[in-house]
């Protein structure tokens, strides 16, 4: 299996080299890790208007993207190693490819186990989270591992504002108690995890460095938040809202985007 360990750490970039691969023509099966400057990643069914503190992203906002992937929102940032397993159809047992992260990690003496969701829990903290895709001929099988990640900005970010219903058949975010890998094992690193993926795909790591997305819809509202499923929120004052066809049908009541 080829590793490919992105050079960048902008998130529109390693989204948009991520889809690429996905969407090319796969040559072999590959692994992709990167790491991200902060970052939302929501899933692709996803209101981003309710899986998110709007008041946090208003006060400092950090780049919000829209997974070609299911699944719920996650927080990103150096601290974090995302992967993703672009694959044949053919080899998609799901379950292979989270335990090849499993196996990585119980390399540092972590116990972890995964649940029916497929994500990866140590002490029943969530360390690993998982989303899939699927084309006609190619799988991709990604996540993100909190290996130092800022954990109180993760939960700040990832704690919608309170007040506001949502009325919506898109997909939730299901919370979970959250630990980084160093509080089991103080001394692993970002680096250290890259290797151990390496050594269980008996491979070495070569560096990409993705194209700058000028045109990516990764970088387009359009695509990160109007590309929502329709909703009808109501406002802690009493004010209802409705969203359809990827437009509000009067004016947008919410601070962003």
């Amino acid at each position: 299996m080829r590793i490919l360990f992105s050079t960048s750490h902008v998130p529109a970039c390693n989204a948009a080299l991520e889809e690429s691969l996905f969407r090319g023509r796969l040559q072999q099966p590959t692994l992709l890790l990167y790491q991200d400057t902060p970052a939302l990643l929501i899933g692709r069914h996803q209101v981003p208007w309710r899986e998110i503190s709007l008041t946090r992203f208003t006060a400092s906002p950090i780049p919000l993207l829209r997974r070609i992937s299911g699944g719920g929102t996650v927080y990103l940032d150096p601290g974090c190693l995302a992967f993703a397993f672009l694959l044949p159809t053919s080899q998609i047992q799901r379950e292979t490819w989270i335990q090849i992260a499993m196996d990585a990690i119980r390399s540092f003496g972590i116990p972890v186990q995964m649940d029916q969701r497929l994500s990866v829990f140590a002490d029943g903290h969530k360390v690993v989270g998982s989303a899939f895709a699927f084309r006609t001929d190619t799988a991709l099988v990604h996540g993100s591992i909190l290996v130092q990640t800022d954990l109180a900005e993760l939960r700040s970010r990832l704690t919608p504002n309170p007040g506001i219903t949502f009325r919506t058949d898109a997909v939730p975010s299901v919370p979970a108690p959250v630990a980084n890998l160093q509080d089991f094992a103080p001394t692993l690193t970002i680096p250290a995890l890259a290797d151990a993926f390496a050594e269980r795909l008996q491979s070495s790591i070569k560096p990409i460095t993705p194209p700058t997305p000028d045109d990516s819809r990764f970088l387009s509202d359009d695509w990160n938040w109007f590309r929502s499923p329709d909703f009808t929120a109501t406002l802690p004052d009493g004010t209802t809202v409705a969203f359809s066809e990827h437009q509000f049908l009067s004016s947008n009541p919410f601070p962003i985007p």
